[in-house]
């Protein structure tokens, strides 16, 4: 505004210098001025673009950060969601350390994530954002009474299971709005890209923790082959829409991995899942999705 004050005032000079009887020098004097103006203007106006950049990457750098924790904190309670699957199917017969051993590694990334929040500054941000970050949190402090009723299996796998994605769900949801935090528009495309990874990345945990119960009860249900069709086709739908937004770095790397032997022969178990294997192929097949589902392999 200071700068638009010295410039009309300059201008007016000029228009009327002849009428004031200005000396030629005053005036080469007003007429350099004028470009010294307009250049502080510029500057001026970099200066406060510079400012509000800062202030928005400064804004980014927490709730990227925030993204990070969630997503190694999911990852771990996705784990622990397959392992609760395979323990109330087998009525506790099996994984009852394996369970005990991965809560520990999810309280762990929990804590990390816990501890970030403390300082993360949620006033910053929008009230829908808050209020969806407060719920996950709240969901998460849940968790110790479900896995009390899992202990005592006083509980349905299909309840049980049900409340895991449904909190998996809402911090995925918290990442996903993170992408409309910003108006950078680039920025706001990479993090809708993650989003829809990590949602289909979810669907995949789903799958695996249903079948890890169907295998560990030695009951295949047409419910079970229901809902696993229906994950299948949700998982291809995130995936596709995230091949579709992915630059060509994150999708040659994703392809990659994609391309491991490992995903191949899940392919074929779900294959022969659907096609309704017999008793015989499916006592075999259970080695192997654990080997292949379980804590060090593709889908968790």
């Amino acid at each position: 505004m200071a700068i638009d004050i010295v410039i009309l005032t300059i201008s007016v000079f000029l228009s009327v210098g002849g009428r004031m009887n200005l000396s030629v020098k005053t005036r080469i004097l007003l007429l350099g001025l004028l470009p010294l103006a307009i250049a502080l203007w510029f500057m001026g106006l970099i200066i406060v673009e510079n400012f509000s950049l800062m202030n928005k990457l400064n804004q980014l750098e927490p709730t990227t950060q925030l993204d990070i924790n969630i997503a190694t904190y999911i990852h771990e309670v996705q784990k622990e969601r397959g392992a609760s699957g395979v323990f109330l199917g087998s009525k506790g017969k099996r994984f009852a350390s394996e369970l005990q051993t991965q809560r520990l590694v999810t309280d762990n990334k929990w804590q990390v994530l816990s501890t970030f929040l403390k300082t993360f500054k949620r006033k910053s941000y929008d009230g829908a954002f808050t209020q969806k970050l407060d719920q996950a949190v709240s969901q998460s402090h849940a968790l110790q009474t479900l896995r009390s009723h899992i202990d005592s299996q006083d509980i349905k796998t299909s309840k049980a299971l049900g409340q895991y994605t449904q909190h998996n769900a809402t911090w995925l949801k918290v990442v996903e709005m993170t992408a409309g935090l910003t108006d950078n528009a680039i920025i706001s495309k990479q993090r809708l890209t993650y989003a829809n990874f990590a949602l289909g990345k979810e669907r995949a945990g789903v799958e695996r923790a249903i079948l890890s119960n169907i295998f560990a009860r030695d009951v295949l249900s047409s419910e079970g082959l229901k809902k696993t069709t229906r994950l299948i086709a949700e998982q291809t739908t995130y995936f596709n829409i995230f091949e579709s937004q992915a630059t060509a770095d994150e999708l040659s790397f994703y392809k990659e991995k994609m391309s491991q032997p490992v995903v191949n022969d899940v392919q074929k178990m779900r294959n022969k899942l659907l096609s309704k294997i017999d008793n015989f192929e499916k006592s075999t097949l259970i080695f192997e999705l654990y080997s292949n589902l379980g804590y060090g392999g593709a889908i968790h």
